[in-house]
């Protein structure tokens, strides 16, 4: 019993000594990704901007592409009890292309035929139930909930998205000014459910546009990329 005891001790002091000897090289390596980073984000003109409070991390990287400034917000927290971070939807947003009324909303198909459907005659409780999250990740205002509920479909060119608005005919517009364009161009990349951070919804509508994406997106070279199809659908909303 006296040797498994030791051989117990033995173990932890080892492990205890690994851990001393680790620590150092897992900081130094954080340190030397924070300033990559840094000069990533510097060589784009943009700002990053990074809050700690409490039990929450919010990232949000700041910059103009063609013409349109825009933010991309990351958020995660760790739960009381628990080491792992449990992390949000990315979102990129801009001022720009705000809508007088109505919305625009772009959902990824996956495949599928128009599968987004929202049934106006639920229960609101119902509703607010379903759509609370999406537009608490959206930032959107009270007033969004309501639209994307009543946006009607609007036939796509692409079969990659779904496409929903409040007036059809806006909407083809906003497609003949460059979204539809922006959209196929993205297409390869944006909706596609194998990508490890895929589209989510884009929705266009009085607060400006803003897309989600699955997860923590810290890439930026993808953050560039999406900026790139955000700022082309901002433009041909405007």
């Amino acid at each position: 019993m006296t040797w498994v005891l030791a051989l117990f001790a033995a173990a932890f002091l080892a492990a205890m000594v690994y851990e001393w000897v680790q620590k150092p090289k897992r900081e130094q390596a954080a340190r030397e990704a924070r300033e990559r980073r840094a000069s990533e984000v510097a060589r784009r003109g943009w700002t990053l901007d990074v809050t700690t409070a409490h039990n929450s991390t919010i990232y949000v990287y700041s910059g103009t592409t063609g013409g349109v400034a825009w933010r991309c917000e990351m958020s995660s927290w760790t739960s009381r009890g628990r080491s792992s971070q449990q992390k949000v939807f990315t979102r990129w947003s801009t001022d720009a292309g705000s809508l007088p009324e109505g919305v625009f909303v772009i959902w990824p198909s996956f495949g599928a035929g128009d599968g987004k459907q929202i049934d106006a005659s639920m229960p609101q409780f119902l509703l607010d139930l379903l759509l609370t999250p999406l537009i608490r990740a959206l930032g959107a205002d009270a007033n969004t909930a309501s639209l994307i509920t009543n946006a009607t479909p609007v036939a796509s060119e692409d079969p990659a998205y779904l496409l929903r608005a409040t007036d059809p005919d806006a909407m083809q517009r906003f497609l003949d000014r460059g979204a539809r364009e922006a959209l196929r161009d993205a297409a390869p990349w944006l909706p596609q459910r194998a990508s490890e951070h895929h589209l989510v919804i884009a929705v266009a509508g009085r607060q400006g546009l803003a897309i989600l994406l699955r997860g923590w997106v810290d890439d930026v070279d993808l953050i560039e990329r999406v900026a790139l199809v955000g700022s082309r659908l901002a433009r041909a909303a405007s």
